[in-house]
């Protein structure tokens, strides 16, 4: 669950794969899939409602599985294993801009296969919280991390 002061909660449902993450969020009453393939460190945004794809320049980013859309200013700092939720994670120290150059500064709780259990920080709009839910591990689908047939490429 993302929270921000200013906005109403909402759930995005992520998906960790052996080289990449899904992300399936709601945007304005439709749906926005976020594809990160770590190997090739390339990014795909499926619009489902159009049946549209558009592929997301790489920039430099950092390999930490925190946030492969932003570049990390820093890195990450380890400060101590906690339980979060139950699951044992790392807590980390992070500050991130974005490439419009939005900042964060807060903290992030990684399992020891890189999943992001709990973001607390702040940003120029204010605090923002991220809490992982409902973590089930498992086979996850390969065609997932793929582009539906079907869809086409718009460009920018």
């Amino acid at each position: 669950m993302v929270q921000r002061p200013d906005r109403q909660p909402f759930r995005i449902k992520i998906y960790y794969g052996k080289d990449h993450i899904r992300m399936d969020m709601p945007l304005a009453r439709q749906q926005l899939v976020t594809i990160v393939d770590r190997i090739r460190r390339e990014t795909v945004l499926l619009l489902p409602h159009r049946q549209e794809f558009m592929r997301i320049p790489s920039s430099r980013r950092s390999r930490a599985a925190v946030d492969h859309l932003i570049e990390v200013r820093g890195g990450l700092k380890a400060i101590r294993q906690e339980k979060v939720g139950g699951i044992v994670a790392t807590k980390y120290a992070l500050t991130t801009k974005t490439a419009t150059g939005a900042t964060f500064e807060g903290h992030v709780w990684l399992t020891a296969d890189n999943i992001m259990i709990l973001t607390v920080g702040q940003t120029p709009k204010g605090p923002v919280k991220i809490a992982l839910h409902n973590l089930r591990r498992g086979p996850v689908d390969p065609a997932l991390f793929v582009v539906p047939s079907g869809y086409v490429e718009k460009v920018r």
